[in-house]
């Protein structure tokens, strides 16, 4: 359940910084968090990340759930046990479900953070995390492929090198 508790918590803290951006950023020029790293800007993403498929909103509405429903089964399921693979699982569901909120409430998801040094799409805490597990379950899942090679290639160095029916 940890790994929904952390779903909850993203959605939250995305949704108070959101309501904070609504309220002390729209109709206001940038603001200087970080000097010369990050601003605080507010903007409307009608998109997906890097507002691709602006404009899709009943798209992406109708995906999240789907989803949603995927990474629940897997958690449920037991379907993946190792600790990082589902702590990725719960950032990717909390961020997803924060856009979410976003697109059935707004109509956009409201994004306020900005690179001041690079341009770069304008994201949100929702974003972060998608982002951040998204990259944190690859690596998982690339660890847990390598682990599972080794493990073979010992099963099969144990047996002499020869698969069943190998033999003449």
């Amino acid at each position: 359940m940890l790994y929904i508790f952390i779903a909850i918590a993203i959605v939250a803290a995305d949704q108070l910084v959101k309501l904070w951006s609504v309220s002390n950023l729209l109709g206001r020029e940038p603001v200087e968090f970080i000097q010369g790293i990050l601003n605080l800007r507010y903007v409307e993403n009608t998109g997906a990340a890097f507002s691709i498929l602006t404009g899709q909103r009943w798209l992406f509405i109708a995906l999240t759930p789907v989803a949603v429903g995927v990474i629940c089964y897997i958690i449920f399921a037991k379907k993946i046990t190792n600790k990082v693979g589902l702590i990725s699982l719960g950032m990717v569901l909390g961020g997803a479900l924060g856009n979410f909120v976003d697109r059935l409430l707004r109509g956009y998801v409201v994004d306020m953070f900005e690179f001041a040094f690079i341009k770069f799409p304008v994201f949100n805490i929702a974003d972060i995390f998608i982002t951040c597990g998204g990259l944190l379950f690859i690596a998982y899942f690339v660890a847990s492929e390598v682990s599972l090679a080794r493990i073979e290639k010992r099963r099969k160095e144990a047996d002499g090198g020869t698969e069943s029916g190998d033999e003449a």
